[in-house]
C-alpha cells in the first residue's frame, strides 16, 4: 500500500513537471513570435517612414504599441514622424514618453532641446527647456558630432541671458510708466497691454494674462493681445489652459488670417 502511495505521488509530481515545462515553453515560444513579429513591424515602419507614407507609418507604430506599451523605439520614431508633420505638441509628448520608458536613449534628448530652442516654433519656444535638455544630451552622449554646434547654442543662450538682465532696469521703468497711465486713466487698453507684455517678460504669467485680459475686455478686438493670450495659455505652469490657447489663438487668426504666425499657431492645433 505505501508502495502504491509512493508511485502515485511521484506521477503527480512528473505531471506537474510536464505542465509546467510546457508552460514555459509556450510562454517562450510566444514571446519570441511577438518579438519577431515586433521586429518586422519596426522594418515595415522604417520603410514607410523613408518613403515619407507617414500615415501608413502611424498605423504600424501604433499597432507595435498596442502589442507592447513599453516599446521606447515605437514611441520616438513616432515622435519623429509627428515632428515631419509639424505636430510638435504631439510630437514631444511622444519623445518625453520614450525618455520616461528609457532614460539611457539619448536621442530623444537632443530632439526635445532641437525643438524647443527654435524661435520659428512659436508657442513651443523656450530656451530655457531647450538648455536643460541640451545638458542633458550632453551628460548622456558626451563625445557627439553635435557637441561643437550645441556649445555655441549654449554659449549664445548665456550672453542673451545676461543681455536679458541688462534689460530689466528699462522694464521696471516702462513698468512704473504704465502703471502710472492707469491710475489717470483705467481704461486705457493699450496700457494694459503692454503691462502684459512686460509681465510675460518677466515669466509673470498670472499677472500677464490678468493685464491681457482687461486690454481684451476693453477692446476684444486687439489682435496682439488675443495673441499673447493664447501664448501665455501655451506655456507650461500656473497659466497652461490648452482649450483657452485654442480659443484666442483662433480669435487671433479670425482678425488676422494671412498672418505670418499662421503656421507656427496651426502646429499648436
Amino acid at each position: 500500500m505505501q508502495n502504491f502511495i509512493i508511485k502515485i505521488f511521484i506521477c503527480f509530481i512528473f505531471i506537474y513537471i510536464h505542465t509546467l515545462l510546457s508552460g514555459c515553453y509556450f510562454f517562450s515560444s510566444q514571446t519570441s513570435k511577438d518579438s519577431s513579429e515586433i521586429n518586422a513591424l519596426h522594418q515595415q515602419g522604417e520603410s514607410f517612414s523613408k518613403e515619407e507614407l507617414y500615415d501608413h507609418a502611424i498605423m504600424i507604430y501604433e499597432k507595435i504599441l498596442s502589442m507592447d506599451s513599453n516599446d521606447f523605439l515605437a514611441y520616438y520614431k513616432l515622435g519623429n514622424i509627428l515632428f515631419h508633420q509639424n505636430k510638435l505638441s504631439d510630437s514631444l509628448e511622444m519623445f518625453k514618453k520614450t525618455y520616461s520608458i528609457n532614460p539611457d536613449y539619448c536621442k530623444t534628448y537632443y530632439n526635445i532641446a532641437a525643438i524647443y530652442s527654435n524661435s520659428d516654433n512659436g508657442t513651443f519656444f523656450n530656451e530655457e527647456k531647450a538648455d536643460i535638455f541640451f545638458h542633458k544630451f550632453l551628460t548622456c552622449q558626451p563625445n557627439s558630432d553635435k557637441k561643437e554646434r550645441i556649445f555655441r547654442w549654449l554659449k549664445n543662450y548665456q550672453n542673451r541671458k545676461k543681455n536679458t538682465l541688462k534689460n530689466n532696469n528699462e522694464i521696471s521703468l516702462d513698468e512704473e510708466k504704465y502703471k502710472r497711465a492707469l491710475k489717470k486713466n483705467p481704461d486705457n487698453f493699450e496700457a494694459h497691454y503692454q503691462l502684459g507684455l512686460i509681465y510675460f517678460k518677466k515669466e509673470k504669467w498670472i499677472e500677464s494674462r490678468n493685464e491681457l485680459i482687461r486690454c481684451i475686455s476693453i477692446n476684444p478686438s486687439h489682435k496682439e493681445a488675443l495673441y499673447s493670450l493664447g501664448v501665455v495659455y501655451s506655456k507650461d505652469g500656473e497659466t497652461y489652459n490648452r482649450e483657452k490657447a485654442k480659443f484666442f489663438f483662433r480669435k487671433y487668426l479670425e482678425l488676422a488670417p494671412n498672418s505670418s504666425r499662421k503656421k507656427r499657431i496651426e502646429s499648436f492645433f
